[in-house]
Formats: structure tokens, sequence, C-alpha cells
């Protein structure tokens, strides 16, 4: 008897012990690669290359990302390898990010997005288009719809477009960036600071 008291106080104090609730992990309004991210969830494997999302400061480093799968987003009826419903993102390119865009947008956002880093964006995929020189190979457009404001900060990047359907629903900004060949349409006001385009024009209405 003495025993089977003991043993019932033992089991009483090792589950009192134990937290009286698990928390759960938090869910940022941001999908990658098809995959939600949370608080225990902050670093996605893409492929050979990863994208890691910093909660702190609202940053997605794309670090050499092979992008694969794709979220369904409603309000553009796409599929989208990243998809943010936060009010901003900034997106950092390290090394080369390869994703199939023929098939889904590379970026939805509802809110306002920032582009930079060293890195650049391999569609994968070749179209036979006719440029100054005349008809050549080049990479697919990598298509965006970003429903606030688009801001490209100390960064290259090729060959970009908007849905006619989908524009920039806020300002176009180039901030010390190099655009090329790139096809955007803004609802807002377009300022360029130190930059370089070449190539499309970029239109407002």
């Amino acid at each position: 008897m003495k025993k089977a008291l003991s043993l019932i106080l033992v089991m009483i104090l090792l589950f009192s012990a134990l937290p009286l609730s698990v928390s759960a992990a938090t869910r940022y309004s941001l999908t990658v690669n098809g995959t939600q991210v949370t608080s225990n969830n902050l670093t996605i494997n893409c492929g050979s290359g990863t994208a890691k999302f910093d909660p702190n400061t609202n940053t997605l480093t794309l670090n050499s990302a092979e992008l694969s799968n794709g979220k369904m987003v409603a309000a553009i009826n796409e599929y989208a390898f990243i998809a943010s419903e936060l009010p901003s993102l900034h997106v950092e390119l390290i090394g080369t990010t390869s994703c199939e865009t023929a098939w889904n947008y590379l970026l939805y956002a509802s809110g306002n997005v920032t582009v930079s880093g060293s890195g650049n964006i391999d569609t994968m995929r070749e179209e036979y288009v006719e440029t100054e020189d005349g008809y050549e190979f080049v990479k697919s457009y990598t298509e965006v719809a970003v429903f606030g404001d688009l801001t490209f900060e100390n960064t290259s990047s090729y060959r970009w477009k908007t849905n006619s359907n989908y524009p920039i629903g806020g300002k176009l900004v180039l901030n010390n960036s190099t655009l090329t060949y790139c096809d955007l349409e803004t609802q807002g006001d377009i300022i360029i600071r130190d930059s370089t385009v070449q190539g499309e024009q970029y239109t407002g209405f």
C-alpha cells in the first residue's frame, strides 16, 4: 500500500512539473515554395538552396533557392511561388534563385515589396523574341503581382513583368538599381534615383 501511494505521489509531482499548455507556433502571412512560414519553420529548404524569413524585419532571404511549388492565390487566380499578405516584405536575393515562371508567378504581395541583393532570378525557360538586334532567345519574364509599392534597392533585375490586369498598386521606385528589359505598369508614381533603365519602359496610369 505504501509503495502504491509513493508511486502515485511521484506521478503527481511529475505531471505538476509539466507545462499546463504548449504554445502554438506563430503563423506568418507568408507562403514560400508552397510551405506556410511559421515561428517553427523560418528556414525552408528549396532544393539545394534556402528561403529564410526574419519576422523582426519582414525580410525573406532567398539563397540560391530552387522554387518548384506554388500556392493558389485567390486575388489573382494564379499560383505564386512566394505569396505574402504582410503589410511589407523585403526580398533579398543571394546567388541564383531558379523557378519556372511559365506556370507560376514569382511573387504575389498584397502590401509593399522591396527587392535588394546581388543575386538574380533564373526563370529556367527561354523565349524567341524580337530585340533591338533582331530575334534571339531570351529568358522568360519574371512575373509579379504587387498591390502596394514595389521598390528595387541596390540590385540588378532582368525581365520583371506585371500582368496588365494586376499593375503595381502603389509606386514603382528604383534606388541605385539596374533594370533590364522589364515591363512594369504601375497605378502610382515612378521614382528613379541613381538607376539605369534598359529596354522596355515603365508606364503609369
